[in-house]
């Protein structure tokens, strides 16, 4: 919000984003595709705050991944945490993502999208109303007979 305030929404987006890729990009088996997704993802989140303007909603989306993540074997963002399956990683790393995860993967891109779609879906009657739409319906005139 800091940002926004002070940059203006659109370059408040792209520093968050690219602030958000750098934060989680460099480790020793990140590639360029890699950065590039979580970049994406990063992006994903901040679509969904900016839907909804409820911080919950963005670490909920980020906890739940990490979480699937994990569930099924992958490591979260090639960190040494273990999931409750084993998950051997195959090639093509563009594929599978391979060390890293499916973060460094191109399969991961279409679940972006849809995951959009559901947010734009489901925010659609959620997001908070203006004050001034709010406050133009209650100082409305009445007509009394």
């Amino acid at each position: 919000q800091n940002m926004e305030e002070g940059l203006g929404l659109k370059y408040a987006v792209l520093a968050s984003c690219i602030l958000y890729g750098l934060i989680y990009y460099p480790t020793a088996d990140a590639s360029l595709l890699g950065g590039i997704i979580i970049i994406l993802l990063g992006a994903l989140r901040l679509f969904a705050y900016l839907r909804t303007r409820r911080l919950w909603f963005s670490m909920g989306l980020n906890a739940s991944w990490n979480f699937c993540l994990l569930a099924f074997g992958y490591s979260i963002s090639n960190s040494s945490l273990k999931g409750a399956v084993d998950h051997i990683p195959q090639e093509p790393t563009w594929l599978s993502g391979g060390v890293y995860g499916p973060e460094a993967s191109l399969m991961i891109i279409p679940i972006m999208l849809l995951a959009a779609a559901v947010i734009m879906w489901w925010s659609e009657d959620r997001q908070p109303k203006a004050q001034s739409e709010e406050k133009d319906i209650e100082s409305a005139p009445t007509i009394t007979p």
